[in-house]
C-alpha cells in the first residue's frame, strides 16, 4: 500500500501575518496621537478694546463704612417732617428731617420788632445829639459874644456869667445825648444779635446731610420729641 505524503505548514507565515496586524495597530494608534497633538485647533478671534478691568471677589465678611455719623440737631425739638428712612441713600446736603419751627418763627418775629424800635430809638438820639451840638454852638458864639463886649465895656460881669451858664448847660445837654446815643446804639447791637440768635435757632430746625451715604438706622418717628439722634 503506498503511503500518502503528510505536508506539515511552517509557523513562518503565521508569525508573519501577527506581525502586520501589531504594525498596523501601532501605525493606527500612532496616527490618532499625531492628529491630536498636531491637528489644527479652531480659535475665536477676539477684538482687544481698551478699557477698565473689572474683576469680581467672591466671599464673606463684614462691610464697615469708611465714615460715619449719627445725625442729631443742635437744639430740641419735635420731629415735624422725616424725609429718609432706613435703608435709603441720600447726597451731601439732602434734608434729612425738620422740628416743628413755629414757635422759634415768632421769636424771630419779635425779634426782628425790637431791631426796628432799636434803630428808631437809635435815630431819635442822633437827631437830639444834633439839636444838643447846635445849641451848645449857639451858647458858645454867645458866651465869645459877650466875652469881646465885656472888652470893650458894652456888657457887665452878669452877661458874662449868664453866657457862660448857657454854655456849661448845653454843654451837660451834649454829654447827655451822646450818652443817650451810645446807649441806644448798643441796644441795637443787642436786638441784632437776639435776631441773629434766634434766625440760628431756626435754621438749627432743618438738618441735611453731611455727606453721601446710606441710613442704616432711624431713631425718630415724626412726632417724636427729638433731643439726641435721628
Amino acid at each position: 500500500m503506498s503511503s500518502v505524503p503528510t505536508i506539515k505548514h511552517s509557523g513562518l507565515p503565521q508569525r508573519l501575518f501577527t506581525f502586520i496586524k501589531l504594525a498596523a495597530l501601532i501605525a493606527a494608534i500612532g496616527a490618532v496621537i499625531y492628529w491630536l497633538r498636531f491637528s489644527p485647533v479652531t480659535v475665536a478671534a477676539v477684538e482687544v478694546l481698551e478699557g477698565p478691568i473689572v474683576a469680581e471677589v467672591m466671599g464673606t465678611g463684614t462691610l464697615e463704612a469708611k465714615q460715619k455719623a449719627i445725625i442729631s440737631p443742635k437744639i430740641s425739638g419735635r420731629l415735624h417732617d422725616v424725609r429718609f428712612d432706613q435703608g435709603d441713600t441720600v447726597q451731601e446736603g439732602d434734608i434729612l428731617f425738620q422740628l416743628d419751627d413755629s414757635e422759634l418763627r415768632q421769636q424771630v418775629e419779635m425779634a426782628k420788632v425790637g431791631v426796628a424800635a432799636a434803630k428808631a430809638g437809635l435815630n431819635r438820639f442822633e437827631a437830639d445829639q444834633s439839636q444838643a451840638q447846635a445849641v451848645f454852638k449857639q451858647a458858645q458864639q454867645n458866651h465869645e459874644r459877650v466875652a469881646a463886649l465885656i472888652k470893650s465895656n458894652a456888657a457887665s460881669a452878669t452877661d458874662m456869667d449868664k453866657a457862660r451858664e448857657q454854655m456849661d448847660v448845653a454843654l451837660a445837654g451834649v454829654a447827655r445825648a451822646d450818652a443817650a446815643l451810645l446807649e441806644a446804639r448798643q441796644q441795637e447791637l443787642v436786638a441784632e444779635s437776639t435776631l441773629a440768635f434766634h434766625q440760628a435757632r431756626l435754621a438749627d430746625t432743618v438738618v441735611a446731610a453731611p455727606f453721601d451715604g446710606l441710613i442704616v438706622r432711624r431713631f425718630r418717628d415724626p412726632g417724636a420729641i427729638s433731643v439726641d439722634s435721628f
